[in-house]
């Protein structure tokens, strides 16, 4: 898998999860049949959900990083 495939599962499995944005969706006139074809997604507002999602499916954070699906962070948390 990709790190493109291994987002756009992420993306697709939390539109399924969110009946209401889906519902939403639909009433914006795309039709299921068009939101698979054109991969359809919804993007959890979390800051880390992509990240630990590609890390749990074997990335590397550095790859992950290189491809622009993160950023790199140096400082810690609390950190100023």
């Amino acid at each position: 898998m990709s790190l493109r495939g291994g987002c756009g599962l992420l993306l697709k499995s939390k539109l399924r999860e969110r009946g209401e944005v889906a519902e939403y969706v639909r009433t914006r006139g795309v039709k299921d049949e068009t939101a698979i074809t054109w991969r359809v997604g919804y993007a959890p507002a979390e800051w880390e959900a992509l990240s630990k999602h590609l890390v749990a499916k074997g990335f590397s954070k550095d790859d992950i990083v290189e491809a622009g699906f993160a950023l790199s962070q140096s400082a810690k948390p609390g950190d100023i």
